[in-house]
């Protein structure tokens, strides 16, 4: 017969509330009793002591950044979110604490589609914080710094290129080379968007020329392919045109180009 074990998160979380109920004051236990329900994935329950623990004691920084992070993970209490999350950070300012970065990026997430300048405001705090702990940029997360000039671009702001170009520095530093190469085809992509972007007849060559590098190895991205097309179709230059020509009819279905 096999031996069984007792989980030590079962045996917490009755240790936590065997304490609460010698003492329910003890704050201690509260918090601890909190994150034991966290731990077993008993959000809704996690949240109600949380929220009681905060009628009673709103400056907690555990207890903050706990409700904050279990909003954050419902679209539907992104607004609750919101709150805690930005009490958090304020109260870790105040307090001289580390902020974190989850608590950061998780703030970035749920303002994306309210508000692109506040998403765009905790990548940066994110990226700072980073920094300000000792990391050299090509330490900071490739994937931080390319959404950073992600939202960068979606402000029209050209600085983009440069974090586009950061992240892919980053990118080489990081991974293996194999997978540096798999994934620099999306930075490659956004670096031609962002280059696209400012209008100027030298960067959107360059930006075809990428699209093109990109098609080269990924026949199937359709995004480039839309993208090359375009710029393409409203180029003047007739050579490009021609060749615009031919390459839908060669990827044209063959009962299509029977004559």
């Amino acid at each position: 017969m096999m031996l069984r074990s007792v989980s030590a998160r079962k045996l917490f979380k009755v240790f936590f509330s065997d304490a609460i109920k010698l003492n329910e004051h003890n704050l201690l236990s509260r918090v601890g009793y909190g994150q034991c329900l966290v731990v077993r994935k008993e959000f809704q329950d996690a949240i109600r002591t949380f929220e009681k623990i905060q009628e009673s004691n709103s400056r907690i920084l555990e207890v903050t950044y706990a409700l904050g992070m279990l909003y954050s993970q419902n679209a539907k209490t992104y607004n609750r979110a919101i709150v805690f999350l930005e009490k958090y950070v304020k109260l870790a300012t105040d307090q001289n604490e580390t902020i974190s970065l989850a608590a950061l990026l998780a703030l970035s997430r749920v303002y994306e589609e309210k508000d692109i300048s506040q998403s765009l405001k905790y990548l940066q705090l994110a990226r700072d914080q980073e920094l300000a702990s000792g990391k050299s940029q090509i330490e900071v997360s490739y994937a931080l710094l390319n959404n950073i000039g992600v939202f960068t671009l979606l402000k029209n702001d050209t600085q983009a290129a440069e974090l586009f170009g950061d992240a892919e520095t980053a990118l080489k530093n990081q991974e293996s080379d194999e997978v540096a190469d798999a994934l620099s085809v999306t930075l490659k992509y956004n670096i031609a968007r962002t280059k696209e972007s400012t209008n100027k007849p030298e960067d959107i060559k360059d930006a075809m020329k990428l699209y093109e590098e990109i098609l080269e190895r990924t026949p199937n991205y359709i995004s480039a392919k839309l993208r090359w097309l375009l710029l393409s179709c409203t180029s003047e230059n007739k050579i490009i045109l021609w060749l615009v020509r031919e390459k839908v009819w060669q990827e044209a279905p063959n009962q299509y180009r029977q004559v």
